[in-house]
């Protein structure tokens, strides 16, 4: 069975590996990493070995950890994003994540969002930042869902460049429609 053996093999390489190892999961909803479901072990692992930006969101509560590749989406959140339940980390977007996650939680369907907006607060001001993302069930050996594997990437830069093309393309229509008449 996999444990904390594992994660400290992962956090040879990987920084939240190292974290997750040293934190006091008994005083969270999830319980001590030796009493973890083999699901969820699993889904951490694969979250450690994925190069993408993952989180793994576990329980009623949505209890999540993340891999190094989702440090950057989380900024200054990091490192007490960790053991936090996904409400409270993301309760700036959580209107619009919120019936994703629960949707996923009660149905078992994976859902896709593409250039999804989401208006995140930071230190000092609230930006959009726009993102594709995938929320995955992860199941449990009885068939209950157990939490939700989310990866995403960040497509702000593809959106506003989207934007301007779109806007240089209708500057141009205007130009032509208002140009000079033969």
């Amino acid at each position: 069975m996999m444990g904390a053996s594992d994660f400290r093999t992962l956090a040879k390489v990987s920084q939240a590996a190292r974290l997750v190892l040293d934190y006091d999961w008994s005083r969270s909803p999830i319980g001590a990493v030796d009493s973890w479901p083999p699901e969820l072990l699993a889904a951490v692992r694969l979250a450690f070995q994925n190069k993408v930006p993952t989180l793994v969101a576990w329980g009623t509560e949505l209890t999540q950890i993340y891999n190094d590749a989702f440090i950057p989406v989380l900024r200054e959140r990091h490192p007490s994003a960790l053991g936090q339940s996904v409400r409270t980390c993301w309760s700036d977007t959580w209107h619009v994540v919120g019936p994703i996650f629960q949707s996923v939680m009660d149905t078992g369907l994976a859902t896709c969002l593409t250039y999804m907006p989401f208006r995140l607060a930071t230190l000092d001001v609230v930006e959009t930042r726009v993102f594709d993302v995938n929320y995955t069930a992860i199941e449990l050996d009885h068939g209950a869902i157990g939490g939700v594997l989310a990866t995403c990437n960040e497509v702000t830069d593809r959106h506003l460049l989207r934007q301007l093309e779109t806007a240089a393309r209708e500057g141009r229509r205007v130009i032509r429609d208002k140009g000079p008449k033969s």
